[in-house]
């Protein structure tokens, strides 16, 4: 891990690298593990989706700034998904290490205002960066440290 150290984490993220998107029920999945397209799709007035780098952050460290945000949501564990997987579906990854080493994000050239529909095309590419996800539950979302597998 190189969550200590900028010098080891490059500022371009490379296609194979893997990425970790925190699921917050009921906003991102359902109990019983459905991922919703919604779990990418940027806060209105927004164009980004925060993810963290797996090169650079433990899960255990994932998880702890996942619980940092104080979602009014249950942490349920993180969509797995790599950077080549966003960027097939005409997204782009970007490192966002002002936020913290490790940190990047998800950006849309969409931004959508609050009451606005997205448009049919966005939701197939959300749908589609759902789709390419793997969902690795934590089963212990109430604890502070991570007892899921690896992502």
């Amino acid at each position: 891990m190189c969550q200590d150290n900028p010098d080891l984490l490059p500022l371009y993220v490379s296609d194979e690298e893997k990425l970790a998107r925190a699921l917050f029920h009921p906003f991102h999945i359902s109990r019983s593990g459905k991922l919703y397209s919604g779990a990418f799709k940027a806060p209105a007035g927004r164009n980004d989706v925060s993810v963290n780098r797996l090169r650079a952050l433990s899960p255990a460290a994932c998880k702890q700034r996942a619980k940092a945000i104080r979602s009014p949501g249950e942490f349920m564990g993180f969509a797995v998904l790599s950077a080549r997987a966003v960027r097939d579906c005409a997204s782009e990854v970007v490192d966002s290490r002002n936020v913290y080493l490790g940190h990047a994000d998800i950006v849309h050239e969409v931004i959508l205002h609050k009451g606005e529909p997205a448009p049919p095309e966005f939701n197939l590419r959300l749908k589609r960066m759902a789709a390419s996800a793997r969902y690795v539950p934590d089963p212990n979302p109430g604890s502070e440290q991570w007892s899921g597998g690896a992502p």
